[in-house]
């Protein structure tokens, strides 16, 4: 939150009221005020954005990052009232809400999946007043821009005195609600920094950060690489069903781009080959007296 200093006027009586020739030095005291409104406006509108690109964040591990910057960039444009519809949607829920599954942006199988969601549950009436406080929020910002102007009859002292209470108390209720927006982001963050914590516990954080599946949790049935390999074996199988390895790896790397071994926590593709328990492997010497792999998929 930015702090700013004032020097107030004390006096030792009542106020006199302004004359007319004081009509200069009032209207510079609004535009004075009118930017402090409108530049604590502009922080809050900074810091909605934030909160709504970064309150919840799902999809294919290898691709968080990549979501994460263009929420960002689709929020960037988005005006202040649509800023708080979705807050008011996805951030703010009640007691009586049901729970919402997060959108996975469904990932392919065999490709792990990651998702959160920060969240602050309301009454019924917390959500009802800050609701409506969040909707005059947006009527503030609408007049200071477009019909502040229209509203006081600024070449008067009358008309800057009434504008200067006015925007005296429009800062009031906006910095309040600046307040409130530093908190929520405030909870938001530290959510995201446990978040982070737990990608990085053992046996977690080369999934969430390489993009690989442990192998001990690889559902290997449905895995797409071991679609893929047999898929591989039926193409280039010889006799008995056998099929050398390399070669299938060569086939899979044509029609599967992408998708290799440490996306499953693997070593090599003799790794996933064992692991899947799916296949049988064995080696041969080939036409150059060189060791190579072979397999075939397990008969059931």
């Amino acid at each position: 939150m930015v702090l700013s200093t004032e020097a107030a006027l004390i006096t030792s009586g009542p106020r006199s009221p302004p004359s007319q020739h004081d009509a200069p030095d009032l209207q510079h005291e609004v535009q004075r005020l009118v930017g402090r409104c409108l530049l604590r406006l502009q922080q809050y509108e900074t810091l909605i954005k934030y909160l709504v690109a970064h309150h919840q964040l799902s999809g294919p591990a290898y691709a968080l990052e990549r979501i994460r910057v263009q929420r960002v960039k689709e929020h960037a444009t988005k005006p202040l009232g649509y800023q708080i519809d979705v807050l008011l949607r996805s951030f703010f829920t009640t007691s009586e809400a049901p729970h919402t599954r997060i959108d996975d942006a469904s990932p392919l199988i065999g490709s792990p999946a990651f998702g959160y969601r920060s969240t602050m549950r309301l009454s019924a009436e917390d959500y009802a007043r800050t609701k409506a406080e969040l909707r005059h929020l947006v009527d503030a910002r609408n007049d200071l821009v477009h019909d502040f102007g229209s509203r006081f009859d600024l070449h008067t002292c009358e008309g800057c005195s009434a504008a200067c209470d006015y925007l005296e108390g429009c800062y009031a209720r906006i910095d309040t609600q600046y307040g409130k927006l530093c908190a929520w982001v405030k909870g938001v963050d530290a959510a995201r920094i446990a978040a982070a914590a737990f990608m990085q516990a053992p046996g977690l954080s080369g999934c969430f950060n390489d993009g690989a599946e442990p192998v001990a949790t690889t559902r290997w049935a449905e895995a797409e690489i071991v679609g893929a390999l047999r898929e591989a074996a039926a193409l280039n199988a010889g006799e008995r069903g056998w099929t050398r390895l390399d070669h299938a790896i060569a086939l899979i790397h044509r029609k599967h781009p992408g998708l290799t071994p440490d996306s499953y926590g693997c070593k090599s593709w003799r790794h996933v080959l064992n692991e899947s328990r799916r296949f049988d492997l064995e080696y041969r010497a080939d036409e150059n007296a060189r060791r190579a792999a072979w397999f075939k998929v397990r008969d059931r």
